[in-house]
């Protein structure tokens, strides 16, 4: 699979960042009071991704990182289906308030 140049991952950061503000704008526009709301999910969620990270590293602090061109075999599969699970436990868990 051939690498992609940078400036197409800034390019598709760039595209979601854009549809973000939009939703922001159209949420303070239609209901002003919800805005605070959102930005309190959004901590919410930010802190939730930088403890799972965290937990991550805690729990795999010795398995090689994940990376593009890593083996496509069951063992790092299954590596990476862990650390997918233990994120979403931990967003899931922080979000709905355990």
């Amino acid at each position: 699979m051939p690498q992609r140049p940078m400036h197409y991952a800034v390019q598709r950061v760039w595209t979601w960042m854009l549809a973000s503000v939009l939703a922001l704008a159209v949420v303070a526009w239609v209901a002003p009071q919800q805005v605070s709301v959102l930005v309190y999910k959004l901590a919410q969620v930010t802190f939730a991704i930088t403890v799972a990270y965290w937990a991550d590293r805690t729990l795999f602090r010795f398995a090689p990182a994940i990376e593009r061109g890593m083996p496509r075999d069951q063992l790092s599969a299954a590596r990476v289906i862990a650390r997918a699970l233990i994120v979403l436990a931990i967003l899931v868990g922080f979000t709905i308030g355990i």
